[in-house]
């Protein structure tokens, strides 16, 4: 929770211009994923560009009695082409587990959207030196335990790796 709407949109602008110079080598994908009260407006700013925009969360039904979540289908509806699930924060503070979490990655995966899969540790585990460890746990989950193998959609789950750069969120 660190950029309200006019901070969203200077940076928008700034990766925009940034983006405007770079020559075709040094253009890789660029994806923000700003808190869900700005997908609309993130969405307007980046349409026309190749900034990608992607969601903080879904929830794994499509709908019902859920109150505060969103699900896929909302998502869609706001242009996002792709989802976080399992950050760190969010397996720390809400609990979020390997169960849970496969029942998101699925639902965004037959949603028709794309997973960035978060692999990695609170800043109190990589400060007490505990990173890999911390990663070897949260990664267990397959994509083959998440997705069948013959399902044609496992090309729409992304695990980055901890040196990803492309991934960023609004909330860093």
């Amino acid at each position: 929770m660190h950029k309200a709407l006019a901070e969203a949109r200077e940076l928008v602008t700034a990766l925009r211009a940034g983006l405007e110079g770079m020559s075709g080598a040094e253009r890789g994908e660029v994806l923000i994923c700003p808190p869900v009260q700005l997908l609309f407006p993130m969405a307007k700013a980046v349409a026309g560009s190749r900034i990608k925009l992607g969601a903080q969360n879904a929830h794994f039904e499509s709908h019902g009695a859920f109150t505060g979540e969103v699900s896929v289908p909302m998502l869609k509806d706001t242009g996002c082409t792709h989802v976080l699930i399992g950050h760190s924060e969010r397996r720390q503070l809400f609990h979020e587990d390997g169960p849970l979490l496969a029942k998101k990655v699925r639902a965004v995966v037959a949603g028709g959207l794309t997973v960035v899969y978060c692999v990695g540790e609170t800043l109190a585990e990589r400060e007490a030196g505990k990173m890999q460890a911390v990663r070897r746990s949260t990664s267990g989950m397959s994509t083959h335990s998440v997705v069948a193998p013959s399902d044609q959609r496992s090309s729409r789950l992304i695990v980055p790796s901890p040196a990803a750069r492309w991934v960023t969120t609004l909330d860093s």
